[in-house]
């Protein structure tokens, strides 16, 4: 049986478009929740990228099953839907502020991938973010501290994580150039990547 955060204890939040979900998001989620001792962490596909203005390649309810598939096995990651359920902006800071304001006996944790830091200034409202939630930042040792300084915040702390070189949009062109399946794998769960095929997607 799934967790879930309305049973109190530390969540991470973890968004992205999931377009679709691959092995780097599972390795970021699984590797901070152990690493940080987290109850769980919460998958938010994003119904609205402020970043990306194009529509995603899969639907919304595609990609909510796809994670969905990606995620069975462990009863601690959690698929969330909030942004569509509530109409959100897709902005970090409110879908954040509706976790607490949905779950006020949970603690909650930003997760993302150091890169995603490097970017942290260019979102909406980045001093509120830090103020509403800490992020934890997954990140391979040695990271570069220079580009923490401009934050000087201890609400940021870098988790040591593995890095996996794989994006969406590396996973989508090799399914375009019909790499074997076995190849594929290595990128994203077989489940994944069955349910991708039968639907014929990214192709």
């Amino acid at each position: 049986m799934k967790l879930s955060p309305d049973q109190g204890g530390e969540w991470g939040i973890l968004g992205g478009t999931f377009d679709p979900v691959h092995i780097g998001h599972l390795t970021l989620a699984n590797q901070i929740y152990v690493q940080k001792e987290l109850t769980g962490v919460l998958l938010v596909p994003s119904i609205q990228h402020p970043f990306k203005k194009s529509q995603c390649h899969a639907s919304f309810s595609l990609r909510v099953e796809m994670l969905g598939l990606a995620v069975e096995e462990y009863d601690y990651l959690v698929v969330s839907e909030i942004e569509a359920k509530m109409d959100l902006s897709g902005y970090t800071l409110d879908t954040v502020r509706a976790f607490k304001d949905r779950y006020p006996q949970t603690s909650f944790y930003f997760i993302m991938g150091i890169d995603n830091l490097y970017e942290l200034q260019k979102w909406h409202k980045p001093d509120d973010i830090l103020r509403e939630v800490r992020i934890l930042v997954g990140s391979r040792p040695p990271y570069d501290k220079k580009q923490l300084v401009a934050f000087s915040s201890d609400r940021i702390e870098v988790v040591p994580t593995d890095l996996v070189d794989v994006s969406s949009s590396g996973v989508r062109q090799k399914i375009a150039d019909n790499i074997p399946s076995e190849e594929l794998d290595k990128l994203i769960p077989p489940k994944v990547r069955e349910y991708i095929q039968h639907r014929k997607l990214y192709t």
